[in-house]
């Protein structure tokens, strides 16, 4: 039976969906008109593509994570459960903080170097790079406290913690 969905994963979802269907018809008007009317008007529509994409990767992350459907390697857990499941469960969640503090770090460097350079993205929508590049650092500061700060317990992954 599915769980019942929650209002930050039904907004997810929603966000998720217009995302998908903005590349969809993106892409449709795109060929529509390189075809018939002979002219690329839309061709600069790649980089809203690509950010809607961007956005998708990181709202269908977000649900997943509320939803438990991330993949969890158990194995260590099944297979020898007691001491070796938490040290494992503690590296996992160390390496996954890890990962995203320097995601952090990273995002932060590539938004100052695009600030000191002045960067702009021509595309279909004219504003300084930095601007879509904040989701590294947001994305990697979010996925580091998320993981620092919540437990899953591997031998209950079905019990949800409380929103």
């Amino acid at each position: 039976m599915k769980k019942p969905i929650s209002s930050t994963g039904l907004v997810l979802e929603v966000l998720t969906g217009v995302a998908l269907w903005a590349i969809v018809v993106l892409l449709a008007l795109g060929a529509l008109e390189r075809n018939f009317l002979s002219s690329a008007t839309l061709s600069y529509a790649s980089s809203l593509i690509g950010y809607l994409m961007a956005g998708i990767v990181l709202l269908g992350s977000c649900l997943a994570v509320i939803d438990r459907g991330h993949v969890e390697i158990d194995l260590l857990s099944r297979q020898y459960g007691g001491i070796v499941a938490k040290l494992a469960k503690a590296l996992f969640r160390a390496l996954a903080v890890i990962a995203g503090l320097l995601l952090l770090a990273g995002g932060i460097a590539l938004v100052s170097q695009s600030l000191r350079t002045g960067r702009i993205d021509y595309g279909l929508i004219t504003m300084p790079i930095w601007v879509p590049q904040l989701l590294i650092p947001i994305g990697g500061g979010l996925m580091a406290i998320l993981f620092a700060i919540t437990d899953y317990d591997l031998e209950n992954p079905e019990e949800l913690p409380p929103e």
